[in-house]
């Protein structure tokens, strides 16, 4: 069950479409993975979940991550993120710090690129190649911490 106002969640069968009410409305198709997308055309953005594979460019988000055990998917970390844990994968070599001047070629080897709302649209993502692949964060916007966290689930 979702708490936000500023997304909703429609399930239909096989997938479920998020609908982020926070960052113009984007559409976000969560299928499973390893089975075929539903063909809805070009006014979604698809994603195969559970997600194998991310960016995490700022470190809000970085949290819930943390908390819902899937720390190992994130492949590239916020610079300025304090977590020891996510310090601890880049000292491993299983993750590396996001950097904005890499932005596209980081985008490229993951399925997912969480960032701020103030980084899409005319704020700064600017690699049309990876715009499929953003997935704004409004967490840090909600009224509650169990808002904020449904973000990420």
């Amino acid at each position: 069950m979702c708490s936000s106002d500023l997304f909703s969640v429609c399930e239909h069968e096989g997938y479920k479409i998020v609908t982020n009410h926070g960052c113009g409305d984007d559409k976000y198709l969560l299928y499973p993975r390893g089975t075929a997308p539903p063909a809805l055309g070009a006014g979604y953005k698809y994603f195969g979940v559970p997600l194998q594979s991310i960016a995490v460019t700022q470190t809000v988000p970085l949290t819930f991550l943390e908390n819902l055990g899937v720390r190992t998917t994130i492949k590239y970390i916020s610079q300025y993120s304090v977590s020891a844990c996510a310090q601890k994968l880049v000292d491993d070599g299983l993750a590396a710090q996001y950097s904005s001047s890499a932005k596209a070629t980081q985008a490229a080897e993951v399925e997912a690129v969480i960032v701020s709302s103030l980084a899409t649209g005319s704020y700064g993502w600017n690699d049309p190649n990876s715009t499929s692949k953003l997935i704004c964060d409004k967490s840090t916007s909600e009224p509650t911490l169990l808002a904020g966290a449904e973000w990420i689930k």
